[in-house]
């Protein structure tokens, strides 16, 4: 087979040595090569779909679908007064639900699973299966199957209409798509195909009701003067959503990342719904839509309200009829806030759908910053000038699925720290305050720099052997540019991200190359938060308050996979631009080099603030845990009872100290520091009569709080003295150098 794809236009070199070429063996899914993957769910009106499935269509003719714009006249602009948008076509058209085929990110990434199909998988047709989710009303009727002189089959080149007009093809997943799918385990009226093992939660393999006139919908007392109503219990399960968020690579086995052995099982692109199947979400049947359609919000308050469905007149109950309810929102909100603004800025306005798009990015904002995850600090209260402050942070995950979850390439969320001296006390680190940073983002750049200590989550896929290594190749060895060859992946090198509460994981969802350990009191389960230790030095001089920032990022594509989208793509022009053979020199751009553009033009994908907190470190004071205690390192006996053998002693106290406790021990084994007894002083103040018994001995001060001792110093080689342990009545574990307290 043909060598090695490597970046854009480049020529390809023949004969690839024979493992190489076992590594790409494939089984088709087809029933004709080049058709596309052979799925279950309704096939296309056009008939090329699989003969033992029906076809789509309405009441025996070839199917059509609704335009949106006919929804429009009875579920758009109703709301009265002041209330925030919330009809169903009004929260609809700004979401990526309405603008899936809109997506210039989607189309660019469709061009490079068509080149990786036609050179590596056998021209199976895997540009129709992304099709059918993102551009379904062309894939239904008959549309995504291009052929045109320069034969490129699943380019979208063939769609109706413009991405800049309504009720086109670009419209993405239109009302009637959602409201004709039934679970097809039963039919949903006479005449609708059987399949007992409907409904699918994966792959976009939907059933469309051969009924066009009939919308189905969660209410059983929906009533309607444009159309039928029936009540579909599938739209009040995840499993509605579960049918396009479980995305399986239908022609690509998964093999295990070590040996390249394979699984006997195909590549898991996406598992979103799968994650919340595994969680408490799932249990409690707490349902996707509970969080991606929230109720309505009138005012803004944070609390649901009561909504009506329909414009005036809305129905045959009369004005502002109560369903059985709640009514949801169709903002389907997600975390694609900034492709949302790119798709504001470029058709917003011709559109008219601004308010729309503003609409939606205020919700999806809504959800990111108050529903997805919380970000707390562990650390002393205080620090001195050259130790090392080691934090602890923990994201704690509050959504039903990983964080993040979805579509992995390009997606990650990330730790940002900033620590340093506030030299103006303004309670904020300006940039030349910043002594400590790990997560630098740059916003001119896009870039952000791997530091040592850099927490990132993310999943990163591969393709075994892509370099003749025999491993899970991430990045082209002759080009050095990290890969997102999706539609070739088939290993998993790295999954960290955070698993929803109550998450029990399986052979396709669990962590990889990382540890989540057991939740400590729900067995089964793994914890839904994850724990990260920095270490931060405390410049030596530092005199003024320290600070600490700590950031929750989340990213929708990075510069990685932007300029890879770029770089790969070997059209010279957009298919779907007039007269666009992508086969001939062109100026235009292609979809790659019109990504690439759009991204530095809007704002290159800035990353979505989650959450924040900020810590103040005092410089020289108290903390918690105690210190050892002298100061001068210095103990005094004032007196001695030749009687009774009691010391009278006076030292330096120790900071922090609620008491103190004086070890002892055989002078002649000081070097070893083999103690003996212990004297329990409950005092914070710096005197003590005690008995050590007879001989000479060593002495030892450390302050002690409620749950824990100081230090005991450090010996003249500057080692910290070992441990007392199991010595007297009043012994507490040592403080760590991080609790201990700063003098």
């Amino acid at each position: 087979m043909a060598g090695w794809l490597r970046s854009q236009r480049r020529l390809w070199v023949i004969g690839a040595v024979a493992f190489v070429a076992a590594a790409w063996l494939v089984v088709t899914a087809s029933s004709e090569q080049g058709n596309g993957p052979d799925l279950a769910g309704t096939q296309p009106a056009d008939g090329r779909g699989n003969p033992a499935l029906p076809a789509f269509n309405n009441e025996g003719a070839p199917g059509t679908l609704l335009n949106p714009s006919r929804c429009a006249s009875c579920h758009f602009n109703f709301r009265q007064g002041d209330q925030k948008i919330y009809e169903p076509f009004n929260t609809w058209a700004g979401s990526m639900m309405a603008n899936s085929a809109r997506d210039p990110l989607f189309w660019a990434a469709l061009d490079i699973a068509n080149q990786d199909d036609k050179r590596h998988l056998g021209n199976v047709g895997v540009g129709d299966f992304c099709i059918r989710c993102h551009v379904p009303k062309a894939w239904y009727e008959g549309r995504s199957d291009c052929n045109t002189p320069y034969g490129q089959k699943f380019d979208g080149a063939c769609l109706n209409g413009s991405v800049a007009r309504r009720d086109s093809d670009f419209e993405g997943i239109t009302c009637a798509v959602c409201h004709r799918t039934y679970d097809a385990s039963a039919a949903a009226f006479p005449g609708d195909f059987v399949d007992p093992k409907a409904p699918y939660d994966e792959n976009g393999q939907l059933y469309l009701t051969r009924n066009s006139f009939t919308m189905l919908g969660p209410f059983s007392d929906a009533r309607s003067n444009g159309h039928g109503t029936a009540q579909s219990t599938l739209h009040q399960s995840s499993a509605f959503c579960g049918q396009c968020h479980n995305i399986t690579n239908p022609v690509k086995n998964q093999v295990d990342a070590t040996t390249g052995a394979d699984l006997g099982r195909r590549f898991p692109i996406e598992r979103t719904y799968r994650e919340w199947q595994r969680s408490a979400f799932g249990l409690e049947n707490r349902t996707c839509q509970s969080c991606h359609m929230p109720e309505p919000d009138h005012e803004g308050d944070g609390r649901p309200d009561p909504g009506v469905i329909c414009a005036d007149p809305p129905g045959i109950r009369g004005r502002n009829t109560k369903l059985q309810g709640p009514i949801h929102t169709h903002t389907f909100r997600g975390g694609s806030v900034w492709m949302q603004g790119v798709l504001k800025g470029e058709y917003g306005e011709i559109l008219r759908r601004t308010e729309s798009f503003d609409a939606a990015i205020e919700s999806a904002l809504q959800m990111l910053q108050k529903q997805t995850a919380t970000l707390s600090i562990d650390v002393p209260a205080a620090a001195r000038p050259g130790s090392v402050v080691r934090p602890t942070l923990r994201i704690t995950n509050l959504g039903g699925h990983k964080f993040p979850t979805g579509y992995s390439e390009g997606r990650r969320a990330w730790i940002g720290v900033q620590a340093g001296e506030d030299l103006n006390e303004d309670g904020t680190l300006d940039a030349s305050e910043i002594s400590f940073e790990s997560g630098k983002y740059d916003a001119a750049t896009g870039e952000l720099t791997r530091d040592p200590q850099l927490k990132i989550y993310e999943m990163l896929a591969g393709v075994f052997n892509y370099n003749g290594d025999h491993k899970c190749d991430l990045v082209d060895a002759t080009s050095g540019q990290e890969m997102f060859h999706f539609v070739l992946n088939d290993c998993l090198l790295k999954d960290n991200r955070i698993p929803p509460r109550g998450f029990v994981p399986d052979e396709e969802t669990k962590p990889v190359g990382y540890n989540y350990p057991p939740h400590p009191t729900v067995p089964g389960t793994l914890v839904h938060w994850d724990d990260t230790r920095y270490e931060i030095e405390v410049p030596e001089g530092t005199f003024k308050p320290f600070l600490l920032v700590t950031s929750l990022y989340y990213q929708t594509s990075s510069k990685e996979y932007v300029e890879f989208l770029r770089a790969e793509n070997e059209s010279s022009c957009d298919p779907s631009d007039p007269s666009c053979d992508p086969t001939v020199a062109d100026a235009r751009q292609n979809r790659g080099e019109k990504m690439h553009a759009l991204w530095e033009k809007y704002g290159r994908s800035a990353p979505v603030l989650i959450a924040r907190q900020q810590k103040r470190l005092t410089i020289g004071t108290y903390v918690a845990g105690p210190s050892e205690a002298g100061s001068s390192g210095t103990l005094r006996v004032d007196a001695v009872d030749t009687s009774s053998g009691d010391l009278t002693v006076s030292f330096d106290p120790a900071c922090g100290a609620q008491s103190h406790t004086i070890y002892w021990g055989d002078l002649q084994q000081v070097a070893q520091y083999h103690y003996q007894g212990a004297a329990c002083i409950d005092s914070p103040e710096g005197h003590a009569r005690f008995n050590p018994g007879s001989g000479s001995s060593f002495f030892l001060v450390t302050g002690r709080s409620a749950s824990q001792e100081g230090p005991l110093g450090t010996d003249a080689q500057g080692q910290q003295r070992p441990e007392a342990q199991g010595v007297g009545s009043c012994d507490l574990p040592q403080a760590s150098e991080e609790e201990r307290c700063a003098r």
